[in-house]
């Protein structure tokens, strides 16, 4: 189980003030992370003992567990100030057995899960579903074979998931894949070959990945490993992708949290836990040509 650390809610905020403290110039300024414009207690959401996913998903804070009960909530909507907005409980009457992977939150607070149910008799079907006020399903679209571990939503009744093609895995096919689900429906179009993002032959790290989305354009952020990254991203409007390998950071940073605005702009805060010189800071990711990026660090604004 994880907890979520203060620093998830400062990564919000402060890529929405674009501020880093430079006040200290015994330290390099890139690596210096500044206080945040507020800062907010979350102690229900961080409660390990009932929820093991903790992520942010526009202006809420989603938390989960990954097995559904009937009659219990398995997921929990927080707004930033720490307030409970509703929870969510995720069943169907011919199951056996729930499971949720995927939480994702439109700009209404409208909720929507991913996941598997298992009948009496065996029978596994991956659904999508989306949640009415009080919590409940109320309209679902079956995926069979396709699990969508993480989504995003940017439109009424529309999702986007990234996840996997079982029947596909079994045949030993990485076929990590981005669909798009419109849950009157169902699919509405899929692309991202697993292929297209990893030559490793070491498979990808599935809770390490990220997904977001607004009107023009689906991100997702890959954590590779050994500090290595990228992120890809897939224009809605001529459905074109294009991928960066995203250049290595200072020696023993890792990205611990990433976030996309609404005009497009990737934010990652990264940490060093390690003892030599341990730091904090947030950057901004620069695109240039096809491939290439740079990680930018986010500064104060000059004040005179």
């Amino acid at each position: 189980m994880t907890q979520v650390p203060r620093w998830i809610v400062g990564v919000l905020v402060l890529a929405s003030s674009s501020l880093l403290h430079t006040a200290d110039r015994g330290l390099d300024p890139s690596y210096t992370l500044s206080a945040p414009d507020r800062e907010t207690q979350m102690p229900n959401a961080l409660d390990v003992d009932n929820w093991a996913w903790n992520h942010w998903t526009g202006r809420y804070l989603i938390t989960h567990n990954l097995r559904a009960a009937p009659n219990l909530p398995v997921l929990a909507l927080f707004d930033s100030s720490g307030a409970r907005v509703r929870s969510g409980t995720v069943w169907f009457s011919s199951a056996a057995k729930v499971s949720v992977r995927g939480v994702t939150v439109d700009n209404g607070g409208t909720i929507f899960v991913s996941g598997a149910a298992r009948s009496s008799d065996g029978a596994l079907a991956d659904f999508i579903a989306q949640l009415n006020p009080e919590g409940q399903v109320s309209d679902v679209v079956r995926t069979n074979p396709y699990l969508g571990l993480h989504l995003c939503t940017v439109a009424p009744g529309n999702v986007w998931a990234l996840g996997y093609d079982r029947d596909a895995r079994r045949n030993g096919s990485p076929n990590l894949m981005l669909r798009q689900f419109d849950l009157s429906k169902g699919e509405v179009r899929s692309t991202l070959d697993m292929n297209s993002v990893s030559e490793s032959a070491t498979p990808l790290n599935t809770e390490k990945m990220s997904l977001f989305c607004n009107i023009h354009t689906v991100g997702a952020f890959f954590d590779l490993g050994n500090g290595s990254y990228e992120w890809i991203e897939l224009d809605v409007d001529d459905f074109r992708l294009s991928k960066w390998r995203l250049p290595n950071l200072r020696e023993g940073a890792e990205v611990n949290g990433v976030a996309m605005t609404s005009n497009g702009h990737l934010y990652a805060s990264v940490h060093n836990y390690s003892s030599h010189g341990p730091f904090a800071a947030l950057f901004v990711l620069r695109k240039q040509e096809q491939g290439r990026a740079i990680w930018t660090p986010v500064r104060a604004p000059s004040r005179n």
